[in-house]
């Protein structure tokens, strides 16, 4: 089989993140580590297509929690607001005891 080079856009962040990885391993294993393109294609390579179908509805599934419930926001039922009218000017409550405060 023929192997053939495709041009895929790849985010600044991703990018970052395997230039990272590469710099990390070249730390760790010295020469032998290999670069932010070779990392892209050793996690590309050998995939079957159920394994990718199966990690990108992970990703939708818990994109969908996150969504749903975020840290340190309680949720609190709100309930529609009564049609009540306002008199334009409330008069003072009568006061029955002075010494009452």
């Amino acid at each position: 089989m023929k192997e053939s080079a495709h041009v895929i856009p790849v985010c600044n962040e991703s990018h970052r993140s395997f230039v990272t990885a590469s710099r990390q391993l070249r730390r760790k294993i010295g020469a032998r580590a290999p670069s932010a393109v070779e990392l892209i294609q050793f996690e590309l390579q050998g995939r079957n297509p159920a394994d990718i179908v199966a990690t990108y509805l992970d990703y939708l599934r818990d994109a969908e929690r996150s969504r749903q419930t975020k840290r340190g926001v309680r949720r609190v039922r709100v309930l529609p607001a009564p049609d009540v009218t306002w008199p334009a000017r409330l008069s003072p409550s009568p006061v029955k005891d002075p010494s009452r405060n």
